[in-house]
Protein backbone atom coordinates (compact mmCIF):
# COMPACT_ATOMS: atom_id res chain seq x y z
CA UNK A 1 0.00 0.00 0.00
CA UNK A 2 1.42 3.58 -0.98
CA UNK A 3 1.93 5.97 1.69
CA UNK A 4 -0.28 9.34 1.27
CA UNK A 5 1.60 12.52 1.42
CA UNK A 6 0.78 15.19 3.96
CA UNK A 7 1.05 18.85 2.92
CA UNK A 8 3.62 19.93 4.66
CA UNK A 9 5.19 16.66 3.33
CA UNK A 10 4.35 17.08 -0.39
CA UNK A 11 6.08 20.63 -0.08
CA UNK A 12 9.15 19.60 1.11
CA UNK A 13 9.42 17.03 -1.61
CA UNK A 14 8.97 19.20 -4.21
CA UNK A 15 11.39 21.66 -2.77
CA UNK A 16 13.67 18.50 -3.30
CA UNK A 17 12.51 17.20 -6.49
CA UNK A 18 12.02 20.12 -8.66
CA UNK A 19 13.32 23.49 -6.37
CA UNK A 20 13.24 25.92 -9.02
CA UNK A 21 9.74 25.17 -9.92
CA UNK A 22 7.03 27.83 -9.36
CA UNK A 23 4.56 26.31 -6.53
CA UNK A 24 2.39 28.86 -5.56
CA UNK A 25 1.24 32.40 -6.96
CA UNK A 26 -1.00 34.95 -6.61
CA UNK A 27 -2.11 37.88 -9.11
CA UNK A 28 1.06 39.77 -8.61
CA UNK A 29 4.08 36.99 -6.99
CA UNK A 30 5.20 33.85 -7.28
CA UNK A 31 7.04 31.28 -5.39
CA UNK A 32 9.31 28.63 -6.10
CA UNK A 33 8.66 25.05 -4.17
CA UNK A 34 12.18 25.59 -2.60
CA UNK A 35 11.23 29.39 -1.23
CA UNK A 36 7.81 27.96 -0.10
CA UNK A 37 9.15 25.21 2.09
CA UNK A 38 11.82 27.01 3.69
CA UNK A 39 9.62 30.15 4.48
CA UNK A 40 7.47 27.65 5.71
CA UNK A 41 9.42 26.19 7.95
CA UNK A 42 11.09 29.41 9.16
CA UNK A 43 7.47 30.27 10.22
CA UNK A 44 6.60 26.99 11.96
CA UNK A 45 10.06 26.81 14.09
CA UNK A 46 8.83 30.61 14.64
CA UNK A 47 5.17 29.70 15.90
CA UNK A 48 6.59 26.88 18.16
CA UNK A 49 9.24 29.38 19.36
CA UNK A 50 6.58 30.90 20.94
CA UNK A 51 5.82 28.29 23.07
CA UNK A 52 2.72 27.16 21.05
CA UNK A 53 2.55 23.25 21.03
CA UNK A 54 0.74 20.98 18.85
CA UNK A 55 -3.25 21.08 18.59
CA UNK A 56 -3.06 24.81 19.51
CA UNK A 57 -5.66 27.10 17.28
CA UNK A 58 -4.19 30.05 15.34
CA UNK A 59 -6.27 32.64 13.89
CA UNK A 60 -5.43 33.92 10.51
CA UNK A 61 -6.57 37.38 9.49
CA UNK A 62 -5.32 38.50 5.66
CA UNK A 63 -5.75 39.13 2.39
CA UNK A 64 -6.06 36.03 0.12
CA UNK A 65 -2.46 36.34 -1.49
CA UNK A 66 0.30 33.82 -1.54
CA UNK A 67 1.32 34.24 2.30
CA UNK A 68 -1.82 31.84 3.00
CA UNK A 69 0.08 29.14 1.21
CA UNK A 70 3.08 29.42 3.43
CA UNK A 71 1.15 29.91 6.55
CA UNK A 72 -0.78 26.75 5.91
CA UNK A 73 1.91 24.51 5.39
CA UNK A 74 3.92 26.44 8.24
CA UNK A 75 0.89 25.23 10.47
CA UNK A 76 0.63 22.11 9.33
CA UNK A 77 4.30 21.11 10.08
CA UNK A 78 3.99 22.78 13.47
CA UNK A 79 1.02 20.44 13.82
CA UNK A 80 -0.80 23.63 14.61
CA UNK A 81 -4.65 24.39 14.10
CA UNK A 82 -5.80 27.46 11.19
CA UNK A 83 -8.67 28.93 12.07
CA UNK A 84 -8.74 31.81 8.88
CA UNK A 85 -11.52 34.47 9.51
CA UNK A 86 -12.79 36.51 6.68
CA UNK A 87 -11.57 39.72 6.35
CA UNK A 88 -14.61 41.51 5.20
CA UNK A 89 -15.63 40.78 9.11
CA UNK A 90 -16.39 43.30 11.87
CA UNK A 91 -14.77 43.63 14.75
CA UNK A 92 -17.05 42.37 17.47
CA UNK A 93 -17.37 39.14 14.69
CA UNK A 94 -13.72 39.08 13.98
CA UNK A 95 -13.62 38.90 18.35
CA UNK A 96 -16.31 36.20 18.43
CA UNK A 97 -14.52 33.55 15.82
CA UNK A 98 -11.15 34.36 17.94
CA UNK A 99 -12.50 33.66 21.43
CA UNK A 100 -14.40 30.68 20.52
CA UNK A 101 -12.20 29.19 18.84
CA UNK A 102 -9.66 29.94 21.83
CA UNK A 103 -6.75 30.83 19.44
CA UNK A 104 -3.43 31.19 21.14
CA UNK A 105 -2.27 33.34 18.54
CA UNK A 106 -3.25 36.21 16.01
CA UNK A 107 -1.32 35.99 12.50
CA UNK A 108 -2.55 39.76 10.91
CA UNK A 109 -1.78 41.55 7.84
CA UNK A 110 -0.60 45.19 8.63
CA UNK A 111 -3.63 46.46 6.79
CA UNK A 112 -5.63 44.74 8.99
CA UNK A 113 -4.28 45.03 12.50
CA UNK A 114 -6.01 48.31 13.06
CA UNK A 115 -9.27 46.11 13.57
CA UNK A 116 -7.43 43.69 15.71
CA UNK A 117 -5.94 46.17 18.09
CA UNK A 118 -9.17 47.61 18.47
CA UNK A 119 -10.49 44.57 20.19
CA UNK A 120 -7.99 43.04 21.37
CA UNK A 121 -8.62 44.00 25.14
CA UNK A 122 -12.10 43.93 24.91
CA UNK A 123 -12.77 40.16 25.32
CA UNK A 124 -16.07 39.25 26.55
CA UNK A 125 -14.98 35.80 28.25
CA UNK A 126 -12.16 37.20 30.21
CA UNK A 127 -9.68 36.46 27.87
CA UNK A 128 -7.90 39.06 25.95
CA UNK A 129 -7.59 38.56 22.01
CA UNK A 130 -4.60 37.31 21.85
CA UNK A 131 -1.60 39.59 20.33
CA UNK A 132 -0.79 39.96 16.96
CA UNK A 133 1.71 37.95 16.08
CA UNK A 134 3.69 37.71 12.83
CA UNK A 135 2.28 39.97 10.17
CA UNK A 136 1.78 39.26 6.88
CA UNK A 137 3.39 42.18 4.78
CA UNK A 138 1.16 44.26 2.94
CA UNK A 139 0.97 43.62 -1.11
CA UNK A 140 0.82 46.40 -3.39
Amino acid sequence: MSHLLTLSESIATHARVRPHKIGARDSKRSLSYAAWNERASALANALLGLGLVKGDRVALLAYNAVEWLEIYVALARAGLVAVPINFRLAGPEIQYIVEHAEARAFIVQDDLRATVDGIRDAGKSGRPVPSPGPTTPTTS
